[in-house]
């Protein structure tokens, strides 16, 4: 009662274990009949991506296809785009999980996340699909996951360094880091980064429904939940393809912001307080 009162977000658990809409659901058997099986320790490499053509070959040929061991599978996430985004990923070698309509990289991403749970996937990786991060050090990213020593990893921009010469986006940056790190009141270092991974369990716990501002939202309710993160150097280059689908600056800035008030009043707060009282 409580959680429908104030709206409280499902975790990807709870939407599994309720059932997923009809029109996901075929979408996920339709990337199941590209390949028959994917093992649980085949590390899922979730590749969001709406109009990337000129981008997202290089992106998928750059993903290693071992990890610590363990070999990955690239699955392209096509948020309905027009262009040949998705048979340039499919001729790259990998399998694409088509959304039934424009939704936005939060909703492609929380699709990926629940295929891969719906999959027992153990491990997931996220990268953007615009080129701007490079996946190459996937083994680095991925072994404090697979060792235990964290459950959730990404790139830091301000651990290493950033090509893009943009001051208002970098100032950006710099504030929404400090004000996630005193809301969770843990210190972070990216606020934003679009190079993350996972295990299974942080995957299954977090809420998610921004469409747009994700990277904050599952960010902090992965650490609202008790997640360990660990903070990986990486240089983050400007785009050689394809123009951004992020809003201007000022625009994007003041609804980031509402995402991650939004988030972290219903993780730190709201959602515990359903869980204390069981309902």
């Amino acid at each position: 009662m409580f959680q429908k009162i104030f709206r409280i977000t499902p975790t990807n658990r709870e939407i599994l274990e309720k059932g997923l809409p009809k029109d996901l659901s075929e979408s996920f058997q339709k990337t199941r009949s590209e390949q028959l099986e994917i093992p649980p320790n085949v590390i899922l490499v979730l590749i969001p991506a709406f109009n990337e053509e000129g981008s997202i070959g290089g992106v998928i040929l750059r993903v290693p296809k071992t990890a610590c061991g363990l070999n990955t599978q690239v699955i392209v996430i096509n948020d309905g785009s027009t262009d040949n985004t998705s048979s340039i990923a499919k001729a790259a070698g990998a399998l694409t999980l088509e959304m039934p309509r424009n939704s936005g990289q939060g909703a492609a991403l929380k699709a990926g996340y629940l295929f891969a749970l719906q999959n027992r996937s153990r491990f997931v990786a996220v990268v953007d699909g615009d080129g701007q991060w490079d996946p190459s050090d996937l083994n680095e990213m991925m072994a404090p996951i697979i060792n235990g020593e964290a459950d959730f990893a990404q790139g830091s921009r301000r651990l290493g360094s950033t090509e893009v010469d943009d001051p208002l986006r970098n100032l950006g940056v710099e504030f929404f880091t400090r004000l996630i790190s005193f809301l969770v009141g843990m210190p972070v270092g990216d606020s934003s980064s679009g190079y993350r991974a996972y295990n299974a369990d942080t995957l299954a716990k977090v809420r998610l429904k921004q469409s747009q501002y994700q990277s904050a939202e599952i960010l902090i309710s992965a650490m609202c939940n008790g997640a360990r993160l660990h903070e990986h150097p990486v240089k983050m280059s400007p785009r050689t393809a394809g123009v951004s689908k992020k809003a201007a600056n000022w625009k994007y800035g003041i609804y980031y912001l509402r995402a991650v008030v939004q988030t972290a009043l219903r993780d730190r707060y709201l959602a515990r307080l359903i869980t204390s009282t069981g309902r």
